[in-house]
């Protein structure tokens, strides 16, 4: 009998044990788009503003101001994916003055995009529209701050 309880303890024990050793998890922590989620602010030389809006819900939208009575918007929605950013645009608004015109699309701008955060400063490195041609191109945009 006290043989069968020393087997039963030693057995309690060594699966005590085992169920209580945590494994290692040596994957890579995903970025979160937490880190890119806010309201953006990019000066275009000239009079041209640019704010890029990522949001909650994985929507996208880019308006750009040149100037008082001409604008152009753009919504869509974008993937994470490490500190890769894809964007799809499904709707553009261009406005004149008093007229607007909407017209849906299928475009993707910021083409292979990379991403950083830093210091309030969002870092996009891309290929494509909206600068032209196919070299690397960079565009830094500023944290806007809501207040209340």
């Amino acid at each position: 009998m006290k043989n069968a309880f020393k087997i039963l303890m030693g057995s309690i024990i060594l699966v005590v044990m085992i169920v209580s050793c945590k494994k290692e998890n040596n994957k890579p922590e995903p970025v979160s788009p937490a880190g890119i989620t806010g309201n953006w602010l990019e000066k275009v030389p000239g009079d041209v503003n640019r704010r890029i809006s990522f949001g909650v819900g994985m929507d996208f939208s880019m308006v750009t101001i040149i100037d008082a009575s001409h604008s152009t918007s753009l919504h869509g929605k974008y993937s994470v994916n490490g500190n890769a950013v894809n964007i799809i645009i499904t709707e553009s608004v261009s406005r004149s003055g008093d007229q607007s015109v909407t017209t849906a699309v299928n475009q993707s701008v910021y083409d292979k995009a990379s991403f950083n955060v830093k210091d309030d400063k969002l870092t996009l490195k891309f290929i494509g529209f909206p600068a032209s041609g196919t070299t690397e191109s960079q565009a830094v945009f500023n944290r806007l701050i809501m207040i209340d």
